[in-house]
């Protein structure tokens, strides 16, 4: 009779487990609000189904074979090694705070327990196991193709394993020191979002704080050095102040909608409680939130500076300005290209992540001898390992799939009001550093253009442009010094 309702729950519990797979595949592709990476529990819903399905191979398995001291203690092993990994998972999660994976680990503790409790006493039960009882060949060749499958599942959950252990270690560095959270509205999703403020040096009322603004997919480790340099270099303590963009770093998880809004940057700016005007610094596609900001609260504006500015879509433009391809055929290359970054963010979120792949893309080691601050270094490497900020790239992507550069505050809202100065900070990277004839063509393309973009915005832009850059510098790293000069040197002609 115990037997009748162990193959009941077994049943159930694969039943359930499909349920889940099928479930949390379709919630990631239909939330609102909140966006959370569900292709995690979706694998544990998958490891909870196929611990149904092995207990409910062991119910209808001949007993001849647990009789058997290898097929016996084979079973065993499987499911300590199966208990095991899961209980490290169940650890993981709990430590990170995924709680839909955890939930799915909890329970497929249950029918793995319920194994072990039929292994270890089915012997002592006559009528489990009658005399005479013995495997057909069909039945011989279900075991060898069945203890495949158990090898891959422990393949599997090995890998998910690494990935409970990759977002532990993700989540495991704390904000900075003197970092706050500021609630901020954001229109195009209809409600508010936590982010992560980090201001350093001290305020001064004929200094104006200067707010650093990157693109989504950046924040507070990439400005480290920056906001250090900008800090120390001139004998005057400068207030200076980064972010995390939601979605990333310690802001709060993605929410659907954020992307079709600007003002959440002015509105952080007035939650900081900085006094104003602010020196507005922008780094990358932070040039759209800059322009933005700039057009519509000039008066709260001191001045607005570019780093690495460039026009939107222009590596789409660039292709087709280099193969003569006509405005119809940018937009389909732009489409297919965007649509192929679509496609490798979704398998990084339901494969590479869940698996814990990321720290082969993304090593902490060896440690970029560039970086600054040399102790922040995993801190700034493991940003890439979190689940949220690739959603927040796909949420970016997917906006673009259906936005128009043109429409892009960079294209459409200049020329910038003529109160607030502008400029131009930028590190051309000398053609030594290009070993093909097309990089060169396209550095040559890419100045002209980042150039033209803030002339366009302001006839009166004052540039500084490195022509002695190191091959590989990017902001995180050592060219940090050189923008902090560059930027002190602008504020200096204006007084500010």
């Amino acid at each position: 009779m115990m037997k009748k309702y162990l193959l009941f729950l077994a049943i159930a519990v694969i039943l359930a487990g499909i349920a889940g797979i099928i479930g949390h595949g379709v919630i990631f592709a239909n939330q609102s609000g909140i966006i959370l990476n569900t292709y995690v529990p979706c694998w544990f819903s998958g490891i909870f189904a196929f611990a149904g399905l092995c207990l409910l191979y062991l119910l209808i398995k001949p007993t001849v074979f647990l009789m058997k001291p290898f097929y016996f203690y084979t079973e065993v092993a499987f499911n300590l090694v199966y208990f095991l990994a899961v209980l490290v998972c169940l650890v993981c999660y709990a430590i990170v705070g995924d709680w839909n994976a955890f939930a799915w680990l909890i329970v497929t503790l249950v029918p793995i327990l319920v194994s072990f409790y039929y292994l270890l006493n089915f012997r002592n039960d006559e009528k489990v196991h009658p005399e005479g009882e013995r495997p057909g060949c069909l039945f011989q060749f279900a075991s060898i193709v069945f203890s495949m499958f158990k090898f891959f599942a422990v393949f599997f959950l090995g890998l998910l394993c690494a990935g409970a252990v990759e977002a532990t270690i993700a989540n495991s560095f704390t904000p900075p020191s003197g970092s706050k959270t500021v609630s901020v509205l954001f229109d195009g999703a209809g409600k508010s979002a936590n982010l992560e403020l980090y201001c350093i040096g001290t305020t001064n009322s004929t200094l104006p704080t200067i707010f650093l603004v990157a693109d989504s997919a950046h924040g507070i480790v990439d400005f480290y050095g920056l906001q250090y340099y900008l800090n120390s270099i001139g004998g005057t303590s400068r207030r200076v102040c980064s972010y995390d963009n939601i979605g990333f770093g310690w802001s709060q998880d993605s929410i659907s909608g954020e992307f079709t809004d600007y003002e959440f940057f002015y509105r952080l700016l007035q939650a900081s409680g900085e006094p104003q005007p602010w020196h507005v610094v922008a780094w990358g596609g932070g040039g759209s939130t800059a322009t933005a900001i700039v057009t519509n609260h000039t008066s709260s504006i001191k001045s607005v500076t570019f780093v690495e500015a460039y026009p939107p879509g222009i590596e789409f433009n660039y292709y087709g300005v280099n193969n003569s391809l006509s405005h119809q055929q940018v937009l389909d290359y732009r489409a297919n290209q965007l649509a192929g970054r679509v496609a490798l963010a979704q398998i990084i979120l339901d494969m590479a992540i869940p698996w814990g792949l990321m720290s082969l893309f993304f090593p902490t080691s060896p440690q970029d001898p560039n970086y600054y601050p040399p102790d922040k270094w995993k801190e700034y490497r493991v940003q890439l390992w979190k689940s949220k900020s690739w959603i927040t790239q796909l949420q970016g992507l997917k906006y673009l799939q259906s936005a128009n550069d043109a429409a892009d505050p960079l294209n459409a809202y200049g020329p910038l009001p003529p109160a607030v100065p502008v400029f131009g900070v930028y590190c051309s990277v000398p053609a030594s550093c290009y070993t093909a004839k097309d990089d060169v063509v396209q550095k040559d393309y890419y100045n002209q253009q980042k150039f033209a973009m803030v002339r366009a915005l302001s006839a009166t832009a004052v540039f500084v442009n490195n022509t002695d850059c190191d091959c590989a510098l990017s902001l995180p790293v050592a060219k940090a010094q050189f923008t902090a000069t560059s930027i002190l040197s602008l504020y200096a002609s204006i007084n500010a």
